[in-house]
């Protein structure tokens, strides 16, 4: 596979470096993107399990226990 992007792409050993180190970064920053999007806190989660259960109009729900 090296030598097929070799082929294409480099014209010397060089270059070759270069387009390998370009996708490596690119690789790089597209993982730690995707990681930066899938966290969220606990009450992140809490807040988008409630909007998707509750609906506009109704009340809420109590917040205790014992009411």
């Amino acid at each position: 596979m090296v030598s097929t992007i070799y082929a294409i792409f480099a014209r010397n050993l060089e270059d070759l470096k270069k387009i390998i180190l370009g996708f490596t970064i690119a690789g790089m920053l597209l993982a730690g993107s995707e990681m930066a999007c899938t966290r969220h806190t606990a009450q992140q989660k809490k807040t988008k399990a409630f909007n998707r259960k509750h609906r506009p109009g109704t009340s809420m729900p109590c917040p205790l226990k014992d009411c």
